[in-house]
This record gives C-alpha cells, sequence and structure tokens, in this order.
C-alpha cells in the first residue's frame, strides 16, 4: 500500500453494529475494560473519538493476546477499536498506517483463534491482509472459510462482498463457492448504499455475475442500485 489509502472503510456499519453492538462490558472483564467498551461504543455510534484514545487502545487491543485475554466481549471491542485506528491511518500517511496495520492484524488474528467459528472475523482478517497485498491463494482460502463458518450472516456477507469487488479474477476464481452463495444473498439483502459501494469498483468478469444475478431483482431494487450508483444495471 504504497500511498498509505485503504480500499474502503475496514469498520463498515454492519461490521461495527455485529461487533461493538453485542460488545457490551461485563461483569467480570468491564471495570478494568470500560475505556475500550466506551470507546467501542462510540466508534459504533458513528461518534467522534480522539487520535491519541484510539492508537492508545489500539495497543492495549493488540496485546490482548499476550495477556491471555480471549473474553468474547473485550475481544471484539478489541476489533473496533483497532479497525477503525487502521481505517484512520490510512488517511494519514504511510508510516502511521504502517504501524496501524501491524497491530490490527495481531487484534485480529488474535480474534479468529479465540472465536474460529465466527465468520465475520475470518472476513475482516482478509479484508486486513488484503489492504496489504493481494495473494490470491492465501485470501481466496480466508473468504472460503469465512463463507463456511457465516454463509448467510449478513455483516459477514456484506464484508466479504466488499471485497469480492476489489480482488482479482485468481481470487475470485478460487473462492468461488464462497462468491457465487455472497453475490444473491447481498444482492436482494444488502443495504442499497453498501452494494453500490461494494460493487462499484467491479470489472468486467464480476459485472457479468452481477448482471445475471440481478436478473432476478424487483425493478423498484435495480432502480435503487442504479441510481445509487451502479447505472450499469439499468
Amino acid at each position: 500500500m504504497p500511498d498509505g489509502s485503504l480500499p474502503f472503510r475496514l469498520l463498515g456499519a454492519a461490521a461495527a453494529f455485529a461487533l461493538a453492538g453485542h460488545a457490551a462490558a461485563s461483569a467480570i472483564s468491564g471495570a478494568a475494560r470500560s475505556d475500550l467498551f466506551a470507546t467501542a461504543a462510540r466508534l459504533e455510534a458513528g461518534r467522534p473519538v480522539d487520535q491519541g484514545v484510539l492508537a492508545r487502545l489500539a495497543d492495549e487491543a493488540a496485546g490482548l493476546e499476550a495477556e491471555g485475554v480471549c473474553h468474547d466481549d473485550v475481544v471484539r471491542a478489541g476489533m473496533v477499536v483497532a479497525l477503525a485506528d487502521l481505517d484512520r491511518g490510512g488517511v494519514e500517511g504511510f508510516d502511521r498506517w504502517a504501524g496501524s496495520t501491524e497491530r490490527t492484524l495481531a487484534v485480529v488474528r488474535h480474534a479468529t483463534r479465540c472465536n474460529p467459528a465466527d465468520g465475520l472475523r475470518w472476513a475482516l482478517l482478509a479484508a486486513v491482509e488484503q489492504s496489504v497485498a493481494e495473494e490470491p491463494e492465501r485470501l481466496a482460502r480466508l473468504l472460503d472459510l469465512s463463507w463456511r463458518r457465516s454463509p448467510a450472516e449478513i455483516a459477514a456477507v456484506s464484508t466479504r462482498s466488499r471485497l469480492w469487488g476489489l480482488v482479482s479474477d485468481a481470487t475470485r476464481a478460487r473462492a468461488a463457492e464462497a462468491l457465487a452463495s455472497d453475490l444473491p444473498i447481498f444482492l436482494h439483502g444488502g443495504r442499497v448504499e453498501d452494494v453500490a459501494a461494494a460493487l462499484a469498483p467491479a470489472g468486467a468478469t464480476l459485472r457479468e455475475m452481477v448482471l445475471a444475478e440481478a436478473a432476478g431483482l424487483s425493478p423498484r431494487r435495480r432502480t435503487a442500485l442504479a441510481r445509487a450508483g451502479l447505472d450499469w444495471l439499468e
């Protein structure tokens, strides 16, 4: 990532809701992690967070593995903070982005180890890794694993679908089963704004697949998607 920019906001609305929306502080971990929980809640609500606070808490989240912390609410809140830190780091220069990336990779990899059954976590790991460099075989494995763990959960589907519009044909070919499953769910059930943002950069090969699937959409849905930016659907 030579220009320090992210391909899309990793902490999208669906992912933020799925993570922070369930990251309420428990009696066991709430007091010790009050800043982490409060900041995750602010981010989930779309409220501003001071950059210094965000960086400090991202460092704290990156240390959870060394502390042996796998409590689900803590890990979820840590992911929210780390992903938001990486989103912000992507617009503040390469050095800032590189440090944020290293922290976020540590946080999300730890999260997948704590709960490998959560497909959203594997999708987010794929997104972070893709923001660094695309390795088709590795990325396809992560996307396929995400799909097998969470084939229809909308946050996971939406996160994977943001990647389908960005990755190479080589990656899509290696994860063809997941892609074929995600497209109809996303086109029919995803938020119009999310679908338009995800598929706007689609190349010719993916557009052909989208157009074939879009034939089953209602006229109202097609019009809404076209007006949101997918004018090639009309």
